[in-house]
């Protein structure tokens, strides 16, 4: 019986320590301040605003129909442009940098469909050159961390804005070829890409074939 009463005050006296201490932690995080602190929403709103007039652009395209759909391209997106092998995605992304180069922005491409030669001599002349941009001197497969560190660099040294990856399977084929849940680790790629672009204010344009896509997405 006195062991049974004891077990009671023990418990009750942790039930008062754990509200003292919450108690004690809800005093300091009423004056928290930091990058997560909790606001209202008019105030993140305000926060936006400042930080896209200083930071957001839209970059149009040649293409008066597609801007009015997708309001051209702006910082922080993942795009990703599906179609049938030899659809022709590659060759509207390379008009796309066409365009661009002549607005003088320069792009950035991971090309891992074509040879370098191939690749450079199939875009559209300017001026009778092939447009200027950005393209490391080689590529490594299934590295999204490499992809990461290429695009720091590009930013640093071109102030890059564009980037295209042709295709976007083969900077992930590392990630999904070791994963038992290949959904889950598709998922997990996008997620980094999404991060990335976020997090240097750029947009990533990824190139997909329809085939692959559903392939990846119905293995088991």
């Amino acid at each position: 019986m006195l062991t049974n009463e004891l077990s009671l005050v023990g418990a009750a006296d942790r039930q008062v320590k754990n509200y003292e201490e919450r108690i004690k932690k809800l005093r300091a995080l009423k004056n928290y301040v930091g990058d997560d602190q909790v606001v209202l929403s008019p105030e993140l709103i305000e926060i936006i605003k400042k930080e896209r007039e200083n930071l957001h652009y839209s970059l149009g395209t040649p293409y008066i129909g597609l801007d009015r759909c997708i309001k051209g391209f702006e910082n922080g997106q993942l795009v990703a442009i599906v179609g049938s092998a030899s659809c022709g995605k590659t060759s509207l992304c390379r008009n796309f940098t066409h365009y661009f180069a002549e607005k003088n922005e320069t792009c950035l491409w991971f090309e891992f469909e074509e040879s370098d030669y191939l690749f450079i001599n199939s875009f559209p002349l300017l001026n009778g050159q092939a447009p200027t941009f950005a393209i490391p001197k080689l590529h490594k497969q299934s590295d999204l961390d490499w992809f990461e560190d290429r695009i720091i660099e590009a930013i640093g040294k071109y102030d890059i804005k564009i980037v295209f990856i042709d295709t976007v399977w083969k900077i992930m084929n590392g990630s999904v070829a070791n994963s038992r849940n290949i959904q889950f680790a598709i998922n997990l790629g996008l997620d980094r890409l999404r991060e990335i672009a976020k997090l240097y204010n750029i947009t990533i344009i990824m190139l997909t074939h329809t085939d692959k896509a559903s392939s990846k997405q119905k293995s088991p």
